[in-house]
């Protein structure tokens, strides 16, 4: 079955010497959708760091769709990073902007067409149940509406490997609920490769993801969900 992220032999220091990461190993396949979970200072964010090449590890291999994202020239690198959706913790201040103008220009960047840009925005804005808040401000937004516009603009360029930093936290229930059925639909319909962090998931046996926890430095592999061919197929 083919693999998106491999990680091997992964270890990691921080400033003051304190091990972070100890031989850890991990692969998630192509289709499929993880979950790490770990209190806060386990590294999770550290994690997804060295996977997009922001960060470098003292030891290991990182391999992202087929790359060493460790030795990679620089420009490939910008390239690969194309190819990922990274789930931000903040965006620029363009309050101006409505979701479709603000989603359109980030398009308008990767050299989209106006028309193109626009179309695709309120695809994307549909795809994240957005699509009747268009016309709308971001500051406009509840909490989770906030969290699936996030969502909308890491899925905007169509990436075939969708990275999420603790996107959960502080949302009540219900929030939870919804963005993560929304996952759900988005992993369904574009079955491209999900990888999801956050501090605990009690509702994870109701979705079909790979569950791991990050421990002493190591993930544990917990209840795993089988993946079939079937599953990751279009």
């Amino acid at each position: 079955m083919a693999i998106i992220i491999q990680i091997s032999e992964l270890e990691a220091v921080d400033p003051e010497g304190k091990r972070i990461f100890t031989d850890l190993h991990f692969r998630l396949h192509r289709g499929e959708w993880a979950c790490i979970t770990g209190p806060p200072g386990a590294g999770k964010t550290l994690l997804l760091g060295f996977i997009v090449g922001e960060l470098r590890p003292q030891r290991g291999q990182i391999l992202v769709d087929d790359r060493n994202v460790l030795r990679i020239h620089p420009a490939k690198l910008r390239q690969l990073r194309r190819r990922i959706g990274m789930f931000l913790e903040a965006m620029a201040p363009l309050e101006r902007s409505t979701l479709e103008e603000y989603v359109a220009f980030k398009l308008r960047a990767l050299d989209l067409s106006v028309e193109e840009a626009r179309t695709k925005a309120l695809d994307t804005l549909e795809l994240v149940e957005l699509i009747d808040q268009a016309k709308r401000h971001p500051p406009e937004l509840d909490a989770v509406g906030e969290r699936l516009f996030r969502l909308g603009l890491a899925l905007s360029h169509d990436p075939v490997l969708l990275l999420l930093d603790d996107p959960l936290r502080g949302l009540e229930p219900t929030g939870v609920e919804r963005l993560l059925t929304v996952l759900e639909q988005v992993h369904l319909r574009k079955r491209l490769s999900i990888l999801l962090t956050t501090r605990e998931a009690p509702w994870a046996g109701r979705f079909p993801l790979h569950l791991y926890a990050l421990e002493g430095g190591q993930l544990q592999d917990l209840h795993p969900t089988p993946i079939t061919e079937s599953d990751i197929s279009p």
